[in-house]
């Protein structure tokens, strides 16, 4: 959309057939439950002068676009039964991303495959292949959250298993 409020362009960011594939389900968790399927759950993040199309709940690529359309897509190379959960932070030569898990699969009394979502690893992706830089877990027994990273720190929230006040846990990776 142009200042005027005109549209300038239209682009479609999947396939039209992107929740029907064969591979909807493994790759779109949500495409037999959300006909939107990730359209619904799409994170827009500023990238200097393009935007940053991330589709979370899936494992598919990112894709940057700009006013005059899409510039190119980034497939990143996830491990098997992870999808995307949240755009952490970037910068030139890294991108930081919180995963979900697949837990486990289930099939209910009528045939129709589900699974169950467990918070999952943060990746370090290179911007320029998609590729695995690092894998950041927090500790086992933790059932603290990731929320966000600025310059290599990392802010999780939590409770207190006795209070159930909330707690802030910082922690940082080294260089």
């Amino acid at each position: 959309i142009n200042a005027d409020g005109n549209i300038k362009n239209e682009f479609l960011p999947f396939d039209s057939d992107y929740n029907t594939r064969k591979d909807a389900k493994e790759k779109q968790p949500l495409a037999a439950i959300n006909t939107d399927g990730a359209l619904s759950l799409l994170q827009v993040i500023p990238h200097g002068e393009n935007l940053l199309l991330f589709p979370k709940m899936t494992a598919q690529a990112v894709i940057e676009v700009n006013e005059e359309g899409i510039v190119r897509t980034v497939q990143l190379h996830l491990p098997p039964r992870q999808t995307l959960s949240s755009f952490l932070s970037a910068d030139a030569s890294s991108w930081r991303i919180k995963s979900f898990a697949l837990a486990e699969s289930k099939t209910d009394g009528n045939g129709m495959s589900y699974g169950v979502l467990r918070e999952g690893s943060v990746f370090e992706f290179n911007p320029y292949d998609g590729s695995v830089i690092r894998k950041i877990d927090m500790p086992k027994d933790s059932n603290a959250t990731v929320v966000c990273e600025h310059n290599g720190d990392y802010l999780a929230l939590t409770t207190d298993a006795k209070t159930g006040r909330l707690e802030i846990l910082k922690g940082y990776i080294s260089r």
